[in-house]
């Protein structure tokens, strides 16, 4: 115990030169139990009421910071929205004038042509000229053209480096913030209930953001350019072994999850790790739309040369008015589930463009207050003329 009274008082001396009010904090808690230990309480009061009054400082202070980071994540999300607006307002106009340049070429192609036909039929060497110029004119559109497609194709990947970006840079802080919370958690075992029910709303607020972070980070990844490496998958194993994996998010709800394959030993062609990312989450959001005590039910068939995957549930169903935007990304037509669980709007986005990938497609049939059917369509093999 001396060599502990030594070790605080140099320790002491260090948060005068360099203060720090975490350290304070944990000092004034050491001493407290330092004098407890030598018995002598009458010392120990004023520690524990500087390190109660230090850390209701500090729970404070990081109100101030989570509440800053908040703001500003949800400023980062508005000017995003605000970027993929221009840029696609950009992209339409630029579609329109380049129809309109290319509507203008064919129809003054033509009456030059014409004309130049009934016109001056005897002067074929002036003609030869004048369609040299013409086709001339041609090839310097079509450059324009290519050159047009290639901006597209630079600002197709430009979207997904800032998605990935603005994933990255909300994700450092909201860890910070989750790791500070999770400490702060560990050191209030004597806190007021609403205090602990306070760092547990802190503690759900960031996984929920990061969650949407990292679903930001797929979608990224999904939509950006390159080559997908597929192999010859076993669909039976890969649906079976998501519902088994799921089986005991729904087992927390008392759902059943029931599959049923009408062929056996399915194979295809496909990019395993995405299909199985598409199939759970459509289980994702069956178990989330469901009832308790309610059972979902998956079939897996064969119609002609393609794959179709079909998840129902007897959930609440979408409304009428969202099912025109339901695969939007960041959708405003989002559900809360059945037990309050938060929607990102993003993941069927994602799971459609996967399909897309594989030549497919998905679509869903529902009914509000009744329940939702979602379909999956791949073919078996599939060879896209470019590369994806």
């Amino acid at each position: 115990m001396p060599e502990l009274g030594h070790l605080l008082n140099d320790i002491r001396a260090e948060l005068d030169t360099v203060p720090n009010t975490f350290v304070q904090l944990q000092w004034n808690k050491l001493k407290f139990d330092y004098y407890l230990n030598t018995n002598d309480s009458g010392k120990a009061l004023p520690y524990i009421l500087a390190y109660n009054n230090f850390n209701d400082s500090f729970i404070e202070h990081n109100k101030v910071l989570m509440a800053s980071d908040f703001n500003g994540h949800i400023s980062r999300l508005e000017r995003q929205h605000e970027i993929n607006i221009l840029q696609e307002e950009r992209k339409e106009r630029k579609e329109r004038k380049i129809f309109s340049y290319i509507v203008l070429i064919i129809v003054l192609m033509a009456v030059i042509i014409i004309t130049l036909i009934l016109r001056y039929s005897a002067k074929a060497a002036k003609n030869v000229q004048m369609l040299t110029l013409l086709n001339d004119q041609v090839t310097e559109q079509k450059m324009k053209l290519e050159n047009a497609l290639n901006e597209l194709e630079v600002k197709d990947k430009d979207k997904s480096r800032i998605l990935r970006s603005v994933a990255h840079d909300v994700m450092s802080p909201i860890s910070a913030v989750a790791a500070l919370t999770d400490i702060l958690i560990m050191e209030s075992e004597d806190a007021s209930e609403d205090h602990k029910e306070i760092l547990g709303l802190i503690r759900e607020a960031c996984n929920n953001s990061l969650s949407l972070s990292r679903d930001i980070l797929d979608a990224a990844v999904t939509i950006a350019p390159g080559k997908m490496a597929k192999e010859q998958v076993n669909i039976n194993k890969l649906v079976s072994g998501c519902v088994e994996l799921l089986a005991v998010r729904a087992a927390e709800k008392e759902q059943t999850l029931s599959f049923k394959s009408e062929v056996e030993n399915l194979n295809a062609f496909v990019n395993k790790e995405k299909i199985w990312r598409v199939v759970n989450n459509l289980l994702m959001n069956a178990i989330k739309f469901s009832y308790e005590k309610s059972t979902i039910l998956i079939n897996l068939r064969l119609v002609k040369d393609e794959i179709v995957i079909s998840v129902k549930d007897t959930g609440i169903g979408i409304p009428e008015k969202n099912k025109a935007t339901v695969f939007d990304m960041f959708t405003e037509s989002k559900m809360y589930g059945t037990s309050g669980e938060k929607p990102h709007g993003i993941g069927l986005s994602i799971s459609l463009q996967v399909a897309k990938l594989h030549g497919g497609d998905i679509w869903f049939e529902s009914e509000e207050g009744k329940g939702t059917t979602f379909f999956l369509s791949f073919p078996v093999n599939y060879s896209p003329k470019t590369a994806l």
